[in-house]
């Protein structure tokens, strides 16, 4: 099984800086675990968007939702 790296922007880091500590540990545990083995495919919550210039997918993590 391939584990692909996941980068994140500088502009992410300071938007997780906003939440507490348990909200930031379970965005980044989730994003991990949803994107490191098949980015690419198309999960309970993980969809794709239409034509969207800020991102191609958006993940929901709970009451959050993360834009990649």
């Amino acid at each position: 099984m391939a584990n692909f790296g996941i980068e994140m922007t500088e502009e992410a880091r300071a938007d997780l800086s906003c939440y507490i500590a348990f909200e930031r540990k379970l965005i980044v545990s989730e994003v991990r675990k949803q994107l490191e083995n098949h980015p690419n495919v198309e999960t309970k919550n993980r969809k794709p968007l239409r034509d969207n210039p800020i991102a191609s997918c958006e993940l929901r993590v709970g009451k959050h939702r993360i834009f990649l």
